[in-house]
Parts: C-alpha cells; sequence; structure tokens
C-alpha cells in the first residue's frame, strides 16, 4: 500500500443504524482524533456527510449513500466498527465496497473482539481486538511498508491465507487515558448531535452529549462483555483533561448537559466527588450510570446538588436467585429498593434496565421482576428479553458452538426465538408477558413524567435556545396527536 497522504485515504464508517441516534460514536471518535494526532489525517462516514443537519433516517437510504460516498472517496483503508446485531449488516456493507474499490478492510468492536475469526475471510482482512486506538495506528503504520509484517502488531486478529487460518496475535497493554486527545468533534454531525432531544439523558430534553471519564468495569455479569473490551481495572482521565473537554463542549457546541458513558461511575467516590465538584463549578447538567449497591444518601445527595439529573442502573431481575446464580450481579433486592428510594427523596430521575428469559430462569422468577419494575416506579426503563452475545459467560455456557454469523440476524431484544431462548418459559408465552410487561411499565412511565414538569419547565427557563425549545415541544405534540389518531384508527402522517 501507498502512503497515507490526504483524509480521505482512510474512511471510518458507522453502521446504518446508528444514523437514527442523537448519541455519537465515542469510540470511532476517540480512534480519529488518535489517529489525526499522530499523523494520518481521517474521515468519518456519518449523518456530517449523508446529509448535514437535515439528514432524516432511512436505513436503506443510509446504506445505499454510505456506499455511494465510500466509493466516491477512493479511500486506501476503510475502519467500521459493529455491535453484534449489526455484525451481519456491516460485512454485506464491506463487501459492497469493496466490489467496486481496491481497498484495505478494519473491522473492531465488540463482536470481533470475542469472535474475529466469523468475519475474517468475509472481506475484512484485520479484526481489532479490545481498545482500538494504539492498535489501529499501529497497524496503519504496519500496512504502509512494502510488507507488511501484521504478526507483529498487538491486538488484532488476521487471516493468514498461505494456512488459510485465523491468527490471533498478543494481547495489546491498557493505555492511559488521559493521554488521549479529544474525540474529532469536528468530524461528527455536531449540530445533530447537539439538538434539544430526550435520549441522551434519558426523558430531559436538553442539548446533551456523551462524555467519557474512565474505562473498565470490574464485575463479572455474566451477560456482559464490556471489560473484554476496557479491561477489569477502572482507569480514570484527569480531571483538567474533562474540564478541557467539557469547555469545549459548552463553549463551542452550545452543550448544556452531558451523559457519562463510564460503565460504573460510582465506583470511586473520590472521582464521584471530582466530578461532582467539576460540574458545579461549570454549571452544566447530568446523569450516569451507576450500582445500586454504591448509591448512597451523601452520594446521591451530593450529585443532585451538583446538576444530575438523573442516574441509570441496571437492575436486571428481581429474583434474588437469578441475580447470585444465573447473571452474577453481586446486587441485594434490598439495595435495589434503597437505591431508588434516595432518587426519589432527592428528586433524581431513575431509569432501570430488566431482562427476562435468562437461561434456567422460570415464570415466577420473571413475574418477581415485573413485580419490581413495578414497585421501584422508575422514570425510565429499558425492558427486554435475554439475548446471547459472543464474549459473554451465558454465551459460552449455553451457545458455544451452536450459533453462526446468519444466526445474529434474528437477535432482537423485544422478542425471543427458540434458538436463543434457554428459559423455562416457551418462546411465544416469553412474548406475550414481555408485551403485556413493557406497556404496562411505560405508560406508568407518561404518568410519573408529570411530576418532573415543574423542574424541567425551571431548567428551561435558566437556558438559551428558546426557539429550538419551542420547536422541540411543538414536535413532540405532533406526535403524540399523530400516536392517538393512529391508535383509534386514523392512518395518516403528521410532519
Amino acid at each position: 500500500m501507498s502512503k497515507i497522504t490526504k483524509p480521505t485515504d482512510i474512511v471510518l464508517i458507522l453502521p446504518p443504524k446508528r444514523f437514527k441516534e442523537h448519541r455519537y460514536s465515542l469510540g470511532v471518535m476517540y480512534i480519529s482524533g488518535y489517529l489525526r494526532d499522530h499523523g494520518y489525517d481521517n474521515t468519518i462516514i456519518e449523518s456530517k456527510i449523508l446529509g448535514g443537519k437535515d439528514y432524516v433516517y432511512d436505513r436503506q437510504k443510509a446504506r445505499r449513500e454510505i456506499i455511494e460516498t465510500a466509493i466516491r472517496l477512493q479511500p486506501k483503508i476503510i475502519g467500521f466498527t459493529a455491535s453484534t446485531i449489526e455484525i451481519n449488516e456491516v460485512v454485506w456493507l464491506n463487501n459492497q465496497i469493496r466490489e467496486k474499490i481496491n481497498c484495505y478492510s478494519i473491522i473492531g468492536g465488540p463482536h470481533v473482539t470475542a469472535s474475529p475469526a466469523e468475519v475474517l475471510g468475509r472481506g475484512f482482512e484485520v479484526a481489532v481486538i479490545g481498545e482500538g486506538e494504539q492498535t489501529t495506528l499501529e497497524l496503519i503504520r504496519e500496512l504502509e511498508k512494502d510488507i507488511p509484517e501484521l504478526s507483529s502488531v498487538k491486538g488484532i486478529a488476521w487471516l493468514d491465507k498461505s494456512q488459510n487460518k485465523t491468527v490471533i496475535n498478543s494481547s495489546r497493554e491498557l493505555i492511559d487515558i488521559s493521554e488521549l486527545p479529544l474525540p474529532a468533534y469536528d468530524k461528527v454531525n455536531m449540530d445533530y448531535h447537539t439538538k434539544i432531544w430526550d435520549d441522551v439523558i434519558r426523558g430531559i430534553p436538553i442539548k446533551s452529549v456523551m462524555v467519557m471519564g474512565s474505562r473498565g468495569c470490574p464485575y463479572s455479569c455474566t451477560f456482559c462483555a464490556c471489560n473484554k473490551v476496557f479491561g477489569r481495572r477502572v482507569r480514570y482521565r484527569s480531571l483538567d483533561n474533562i474540564k478541557k473537554e467539557l469547555i469545549l463542549l459548552r463553549d463551542q457546541y452550545g452543550v448544556e448537559g452531558v451523559w457519562f458513558a463510564d460503565d460504573t461511575l460510582t465506583v470511586n467516590y473520590d472521582y464521584v466527588k471530582k466530578i461532582c465538584g467539576l460540574m458545579k463549578e461549570l454549571g452544566m447538567y447530568w446523569g450516569a450510570q451507576s450500582r445500586v449497591d454504591l448509591t448512597n444518601e451523601g452520594v446521591v445527595r451530593l450529585m443532585r446538588d451538583s446538576g444530575c439529573l438523573q442516574l441509570d442502573f441496571g437492575v436486571e431481575s428481581g429474583s434474588q436467585r437469578v441475580l447470585d446464580e444465573i447473571i452474577n450481579k453481586r446486587i441485594k433486592l434490598a439495595d435495589i429498593t434503597k437505591a431508588f428510594e434516595l432518587c426519589h427523596k432527592y428528586g433524581i430521575r431513575t431509569e432501570a434496565s430488566f431482562m427476562i428469559g435468562l437461561p434456567g430462569e422460570n415464570k415466577e422468577e420473571m413475574v418477581k421482576t415485573f413485580e419490581l419494575a413495578q414497585r421501584i416506579e422508575s422514570d425510565h426503563y429499558s425492558f427486554s428479553i435475554f439475548m446471547p452475545l459472543p464474549g459473554t459467560k451465558l454465551y459460552d455456557d449455553f451457545f458455544a458452538g451452536s450459533l453462526n454469523l446468519d444466526d445474529y440476524n434474528d437477535i432482537t431484544f423485544h422478542q425471543s426465538a427458540d434458538k436463543f431462548n434457554k428459559s423455562l418459559v416457551p418462546s411465544a408465552e416469553l412474548d406475550v408477558l414481555f408485551r403485556q410487561w413493557r406497556l404496562k411499565l411505560f405508560e406508568g412511565v407518561k404518568k410519573r413524567g408529570l411530576k418532573h414538569f415543574l423542574r424541567i419547565a425551571v431548567i428551561w427557563l435558566k437556558l438559551g435556545n428558546k426557539k429550538e425549545r419551542l420547536d422541540f415541544i411543538l414536535f413532540k405534540i405532533k406526535r403524540a396527536i399523530k400516536y392517538l389518531l393512529n391508535k383509534f384508527g386514523f392512518k395518516f402522517a403528521i410532519n
């Protein structure tokens, strides 16, 4: 491969599914910024290129424009990221592009970190395993050589064509994340990502974005593989580094609030105190993920006083047996009740994640989950059916060797399937329970939303962007009217 000389020589591509999300892809933006900081400018294909701020999500259109844009740019290297539910679409997109241009294809993300052999030989030469910044940089430097030695690059898997086998190199050491350059905000559509919306800090309609303050998770939940990418040791950015980013977001992009993308913000109390002090100093609203067993009254009060609007909790089940024996959550039911009571007491909104259909779970335990979900009266829910994801212990224990790449086309967290269902409840019954319970939970969410209306109204009065706020209100009213009309049989669109 010839030398990389211009930004379009390296093109990083988001899966089409992410084009409808207001949350940007921090992982891709960090890699983009890191490459540029080391002399390799690059291009990110996302809504900035596919139509700018007026881009309206259409999956088929996004697919077409990704392919057409990549072909037009004529890159030497294309890089994709993909989760399990995105992997087949990404393989297809890459092959469509490769039919038209001669380029080198790299893929990273949680799926290939766990299962690289599934995609190598299907259009991808290399899979980046785990944390991607240093590995991608070293890989590109190697590819520029006349005779690349892929065996010398830590943290990759690659296809040895001479022996037709997948080679997995030695792991790469985890990096000091305080030394990372800021994500490449200028390469994505920040007008779109900073629109007033309510799905970044869920349910809070302000101009908000994601920020990463730490990487790593010390826990071992059997349904999760996050520490396969970022490790078990929690690594923290320096406070000055985080402050620099927050000031940029506030002053250059008009951001009013942030959602910290740390796996668990409250693992380290000193870190929590520093974040609270910083957010109070900058006058920005925020939300984060926490654990119910790491949420005490002092922490909740400190967060509330520093502008925290919402905490997200992975509760998962209302059965202590499921929590202990199936998912290794390491929390008690009493911890769950206490954490939500404290958040209600101090006016912090909550988001609670639950799942049913876990391997070995019976109907009585699923009922307990639904009853607990109702009882804690969360302000938002993520309620799903368990699906096996490569890299997790549950996948290894119950599904290893029985699923292939084609099976992942059928993964959805809102509908069961016999090949994924290892619970003690038949798939058809599981689907019925899920639909009924999810509907009841979100009916409660709508009613409880009224109690936060006054607080949101006060926040809105303090902030600027009045016209955009009015536009958002009108959008929500139109959508509510459309929903009601369609519900009663009037099938027509309201733009």
